[in-house]
């Protein structure tokens, strides 16, 4: 009779256990917190503003949210045990707290957490001791939606049979970089579970300033730039110095053959156009930074003449590399880079540029 009362109330914990630690999980595991909306616009002054999606990868989302439930179970078993026990005459309170803290040991384990067109689907297996034989499945769509260009909306929604939990709007959660412009979940897409479509302010110029990083929450991520967004960087390179007489001008990037492509008119002490150069690049990470490795280069003089020359590959090289180690810094840490789709992100364009690493969100 009493473990029947105390399994009794261990269900109801659950229940309301469940609800608490899912309202902490649906932060999006990155202890985020509501904040006031800001459109930001100083963070395009003087920078280029690219568009640009930054992927959450589901690998990394999943082990954070079962991190939050860990964490709030305990909490909120002994807050349910506390008021079903006050209930009960004061001389009993004590054994039957005891009693029920040793029955019952309650844990939570995220057993599916898969991108769907509308959301996650999340589904919880709730147990009140370690060999429990009867544990209680209940699911529920985690739907994003963007809120406001700083910030993204988290809502839950009820799915088939499951115990309808909550539902509604549960909480937020904050983009430091950037202007958010668009949130979806992201099926049959690799490693991703979340696409966040931003536009990011980007400066190539050497006298840029390289923001500090936010002390937000550090995510595996990856971040496509498409083929506009790479022709739009070409504005913000500006000129780059050759040698002593001569310098790059009206630079201007683009993709060909799973490669970087840039061209640049040559400048003779800045007044005198010799010709036109075409710089081919591998897209690498260095030290957390995008960086470029120069494959060759081919000069067309009088509009008619083009021949290789890579006499000055080496300086091209360590002059972009200066600038892009600026492009991204305090926005995304690189660990890999290159054109198209591959394991990790098929579903990016075939002409997109395609960084790995991670990001803060918080």
């Amino acid at each position: 009779m009493l473990y029947r009362r105390y399994r009794k109330a261990g269900q109801l914990f659950l229940l309301v256990g469940l609800a608490l630690a899912q309202m902490v999980l649906t932060t999006a595991a990155v202890h985020a917190q509501p904040r006031a909306s800001s459109l930001r616009h100083d963070q395009f002054v003087n920078t280029t503003p690219l568009d640009a999606t930054i992927y959450l990868a589901t690998s990394t989302l999943r082990p954070m949210f079962q991190k939050q439930l860990d964490q709030q179970i305990p909490g909120a078993f002994n807050k349910v045990l506390n008021n079903l026990v006050g209930k009960m005459p004061e001389k009993n309170r004590d054994w039957a707290f005891q009693m029920a803290t040793t029955l019952l040991q309650p844990s939570a384990v995220l057993t599916q957490f898969t991108p769907q067109q509308n959301g996650l689907l999340t589904t919880v297996r709730l147990k009140m001791y370690a060999n429990d034989p009867k544990p209680i499945d209940t699911s529920m769509l985690i739907v994003f939606s963007r809120l406001d260009s700083a910030t993204v909306q988290v809502s839950a929604q009820r799915v088939n049979a499951s115990p309808a939990l909550m539902s509604g709007n549960l909480t937020t959660f904050h983009i430091p970089v950037g202007q958010l412009t668009s949130v979806k979940t992201t099926p049959s897409c690799g490693d991703s579970a979340l696409a966040l479509g931003m536009k990011i302010g980007v400066s190539l110029n050497q006298q840029s300033q390289v923001q500090p990083r936010s002390q937000a929450e550090n995510l595996a991520a990856f971040v496509e730039m498409p083929s506009s967004s790479l022709e739009a960087l070409g504005s913000s390179i500006g000129t780059m110095q050759i040698s002593k007489h001569l310098s790059a001008t009206n630079i201007q990037v683009g993709v060909e053959d799973n490669n970087l492509v840039v061209t640049a008119d040559i400048m003779f002490d800045t007044s005198i156009k010799l010709g036109s150069a075409k710089t081919t690049m591998e897209p690498q990470a260095r030290n957390g930074n995008l960086a470029v490795h120069v494959l060759k280069t081919d000069v067309t003089v009088f509009q008619f003449f083009t021949f290789p020359n890579n006499a000055y590959n080496q300086q091209v090289e360590q002059s972009l590399n200066a600038r892009l180690s600026k492009a991204f810094a305090g926005k995304f840490y690189v660990t890999d880079a290159g054109i198209g789709p591959n394991a990790h992100l098929p579903c990016a364009a075939d002409d997109s540029l395609i960084l790995q690493g991670s990001t803060k969100i918080g």
